[in-house]
């Protein structure tokens, strides 16, 4: 039997996933929020089978729309009105029988993805997000799972944890930006699964795809997706909807060329903050200070001062000598004097958005 959804005991059937869909039933917990979502997707209507419900979703999706909210990395998570054809617009149709890892939050853009991508092909969840990392590794080999997706974060916190699994074949990263770090340790730990690195947005859902850190932009995109002074801009067309000004939605994500065609993401304008008249950006920052031996983890944000403007605080998380890796911070040349952050605290975790993201505070 194809089951839906799995989360430790819990096992649904496609069979019992349309009854509770014609039912309008009320369930608790993950699985009650995954259910809502399809029911108010499908409204007032009974499906025999779920053949029929997977039909009516692809045959409807541009007029079909549904609420996503964003991550809240920066602020205050808001809602979009996003047209179901853009969540699914990146789904595949699959022959084997595919088990997703499900390690986001299903509210949220990335969640909505997988979500379907997994109903569309009637494959199996298996819910993973907000659990004990050091239980992930268990979960995902008792189940046999394929494939999993999650962010950047995500894997960061599961990977001291984890190992080779024979069943998975694929990794996706999506929601923030992967650092080489990430990835490097991530293909040394399973070194026999795909990546892939996802470019998406609650506002256009996902319009990049790469098997590292390099974007290009592909051909059928080229009139609607521009670097515009350094930015990446989206055409009107490819967007949910919401209030916008003039057929660009500056996305506020800053890239570097590789080369002519290829581009990496280099930081967002509310990653950029001045300090004493400089421009600084806290994403450079956290990828030099995490690549200091001993450091685990690392988040950098700006704090409002009235002679400066903005302090740079650094936060930690180490396993190295403390007074060690504030002397590196220092004296290391990749910072300028300015960059370097005036106060640095070493903490247990990282907060952390409800979408699993580092949150800047």
């Amino acid at each position: 039997m194809r089951y839906f959804f799995i989360d430790g005991d819990l096992k649904v059937s496609y069979k019992q996933l349309v009854v509770d869909i014609n039912e309008k039933n009320s369930v608790d917990g993950i699985y009650g929020k995954l259910l809502n979502i399809l029911t108010t997707l499908c409204g007032d209507l009974v499906f025999n089978t779920v053949d029929d419900l997977l039909k009516y979703l692809t045959s409807n999706s541009k007029d079909l729309s549904i609420k996503v909210h964003t991550s809240g990395t920066t602020g205050e998570p808001k809602e979009i009105i996003q047209r179901f054809s853009n969540v699914i617009r990146y789904v595949k149709e699959t022959s084997g029988d595919y088990v997703w890892g499900f390690a986001y939050n299903p509210l949220h853009f990335a969640g909505l993805q997988v979500l379907f991508q997994a109903v569309l092909n009637k494959n199996t969840l298996v819910f993973v997000f907000n659990k004990d990392f050091k239980d992930i590794p268990t979960l995902l080999e008792t189940h046999g799972v394929t494939h999993i997706s999650c962010t950047p974060t995500f894997m960061k916190m599961l990977i001291p944890h984890m190992y080779e699994i024979d069943t998975l074949q694929s990794v996706s990263f999506g929601g923030e930006r992967l650092s080489e770090k990430i990835l490097d340790k991530t293909k040394s730990i399973l070194p026999k699964v795909k990546i892939r690195n996802i470019y998406a947005s609650s506002e256009a859902g996902s319009v990049l795809s790469s098997n590292d850190n390099g974007f290009y932009i592909p051909q059928r995109y080229v009139e609607y997706v521009k670097i515009i002074d350094s930015q990446l801009c989206i055409h009107k067309t490819l967007l949910g909807n919401f209030k916008l000004e003039g057929d660009w939605y500056h996305t506020g994500d800053y890239v570097k060329y590789i080369d002519g065609t290829h581009f990496k993401f280099d930081s967002r304008s509310s990653e950029v903050v001045n300090t004493g008249g400089y421009k600084v950006s806290l994403p450079k920052i956290e990828r030099v200070i995490d690549n200091i031996v001993g450091v685990n983890n690392v988040v950098v944000y700006g704090r409002k001062n009235s002679i400066v403007g903005t302090i740079i605080v650094a936060e930690i998380v180490s396993e190295g000598d403390t007074n060690t890796i504030r002397e590196l911070i220092k004296t290391t040349p990749e910072l300028s004097d300015y960059e370097r952050p005036k106060v640095i605290k070493f903490v247990d975790s990282l907060s952390l958005t409800n979408t699993g993201k580092v949150k800047r505070i």
